[in-house]
């Protein structure tokens, strides 16, 4: 998919906004939406991989931060759910990619999106994994430690494909 075709979209609940303003401040391309427009982009994704359905984070969904990313008829294919847990600590949680549209680079491309939005020293860093979900990460770079983690720096970070 063309890098020019898609757009953003950030959404946090009201309640975190101050730290999604000064933790997210390259994110000003990403549109910031609101939670009913977040139910509506998220409700598009029937098919969420290997993802246990049962899994408790997705019923928490909206306590968090959610990268989209959307093509340009407004249709997310892809979103990226992350926590902030310090300024320079980040917890990626779910990244999704539409089944239709998987292995096309769109998750590579809204990953370097999030990780372009941060500073050298950031570390990045995913809990638990699917088995497809360990090689995605592992090829953007994490290595293993206590799961997976990747701590930012002049020269690892993916090359900006938006």
């Amino acid at each position: 998919m063309n890098p020019a075709a898609v757009s953003f979209y950030l959404y946090y609940p009201e309640g975190k906004a101050h730290r999604g303003i000064k933790a997210l401040p390259v994110t000003g391309a990403a549109v910031r939406i609101n939670y009913w427009q977040f139910v509506s982009f998220f409700i598009q994704f029937e098919d969420m991989g290997e993802i246990n359905p049962h899994y408790a984070g997705l019923k928490k969904l909206q306590d968090n931060y959610i990268l989209f990313l959307v093509e340009k008829a407004g249709i997310p294919v892809s979103f990226c759910v992350f926590r902030l847990h310090k300024v320079d600590l980040v917890e990626i949680d779910l990244l999704v990619v539409r089944r239709d549209l998987r292995r096309m680079g769109l998750g590579r491309m809204l990953y370097s999106y999030l990780e372009q939005s941060f500073p050298d020293g950031t570390a990045f860093f995913v809990e638990n994994t699917t088995f497809a979900g360990s090689k995605f990460f592992k090829s953007c770079g994490f290595y293993k430690d206590v799961d997976l983690i990747k701590v930012l720096k002049g020269g690892n970070r993916l090359p900006p494909v938006y």
